[in-house]
């Protein structure tokens, strides 16, 4: 009898495993493991080109081309550095109320961690400060010795293999008297003046 009820026992698993195998593969389905989670995608081809066209777009880089034309007409006026910082969008936000913004100020990065200097510039000139860089994790923080009301956060290194070195992103937060501006973007190792 218990031999019995074994032998039903595993012929029902291998029915159950049966089923769910023919529905996971039913309607041109397939099941993909992420290390992440799990997740169902489907494989018709209208399906496989958008999936293609998400991770073309993923891989494109956004970028300020008006900062970077100013960033250009003003090399020879700028300080030396090693890596420039572009905004992509900002916001401005002041009494309880923020908004997106157009900002005119890029970064400049240079020193190494013991002499360091963050600029903060736009087309009439530059603001040159020494500064404090610390690490944390990937990512590098470099703020004014003096308390100046700004810092600037950056990703060292890319994570991603397909995402070039040279293009990191980065946050730059300031306060200007009662009004905070955040503004996220993305920063160049470009070693001018090394």
């Amino acid at each position: 009898m218990k031999k019995d009820i074994l032998y039903l026992s595993v012929i029902i698993l291998i029915i159950m495993i049966a089923i769910i195998s023919k529905n996971n593969n039913d309607n041109g389905k397939e099941i993909k493991n992420n290390s992440l989670q799990e997740q169902q995608i489907t494989t018709t081809p209208q399906k496989q080109e958008q999936n293609i066209i998400k991770k073309e777009e993923e891989k494109e880089i956004l970028k300020n081309d008006n900062i970077e034309n100013t960033y250009n007409e003003m090399i020879d006026r700028l300080p030396d550095h090693f890596m420039v910082c572009i905004p992509i969008e900002t916001v401005t936000c002041t009494e309880g109320k923020c908004e997106n913004t157009n900002s005119k100020v890029f970064n400049l990065l240079s020193g190494g961690k013991s002499n360091s200097n963050i600029s903060r510039c736009d087309s009439k000139g530059c603001d040159t400060y020494p500064s404090i860089y610390k690490t944390s994790g990937i990512f590098e923080i470099i703020q004014p010795e003096e308390p100046r009301g700004f810092f600037l956060k950056r990703q060292s290194f890319s994570l991603d293999k397909d995402q070039l070195n040279n293009y990191l992103p980065y946050t730059e937060i300031v306060s200007l008297s009662l009004v905070t501006q955040i503004s996220s973007g993305y920063c160049i190792d470009i070693k001018y003046g090394q």
